[in-house]
C-alpha cells in the first residue's frame, strides 16, 4: 500500500506543480518577459521534481508517474490526432484544452519564428511534441542515473 501512497502523491506533486505553472503563467503573460522567466522556472522544478521523484521510486514506478502527470495532455492530443472529432459536440475545443495544457511552456514557444509547415504554424505541432517530452524530461534524471551508475560499474 505503501507504494501506491508514493506513486499517487508524487502524482499530485505534479498536477499542484502543473496547474500552479497554468495559473502563474497565464496570469504573468500580461507582463512582457515574467512569462518567460516563471516558464524556465517552471522548467527547472520540473527537474528537481523529476531527481527527487526518482530517488524515491523505482523505475516503473517513475515511468507510470510521468505518464500519468501528462495523461490529460496525452487524452487530448490523441483525440485530436485521431478521428475522434465526431465523438461529441465538444470535440472541437479539444484543440484549445490541449493549448491550456500546454500554457506553462506556450511563452517559449512564442519566441519562435512564425513558420508554418503543411498549412499550420509551428507550434500547432509542438502543442503535440510537447506532452511526450515534458513526460520523458520527468524521467531523464531515471535515464542519467542509471548511465552514470553504468559507467561507475565498467569503470571497475
Amino acid at each position: 500500500m505503501k507504494r501506491g501512497f508514493n506513486i499517487f502523491s508524487f502524482l499530485t506533486r505534479g498536477y499542484i506543480l502543473h496547474i500552479s505553472a497554468i495559473i502563474a503563467i497565464g496570469l504573468a503573460m500580461y507582463f512582457p518577459g515574467l512569462d518567460i522567466i516563471l516558464a524556465l522556472i517552471y522548467i527547472y522544478l520540473v527537474w528537481k521534481e523529476g531527481s527527487h521523484c526518482q530517488r524515491r521510486l523505482s523505475q516503473v514506478e517513475m515511468a507510470a508517474v510521468a505518464v500519468l502527470w501528462q495523461l490529460p495532455g496525452y487524452v487530448l492530443a490523441a483525440s485530436i490526432l485521431l478521428p475522434m472529432e465526431s465523438a461529441s459536440q465538444f470535440s472541437y475545443y479539444f484543440i484549445f484544452m490541449l493549448e491550456l495544457w500546454d500554457t506553462p511552456l506556450l511563452p517559449l514557444i512564442s519566441m519562435l519564428p512564425t513558420w508554418t509547415l503543411l498549412g499550420r504554424p509551428l507550434y500547432y505541432y509542438l502543442m503535440f511534441g510537447l506532452v511526450p517530452a515534458l513526460s520523458l524530461y520527468y524521467y531523464t534524471p531515471v535515464l542519467l542515473r542509471n548511465r552514470l551508475q553504468s559507467r561507475s560499474a565498467g569503470s571497475i
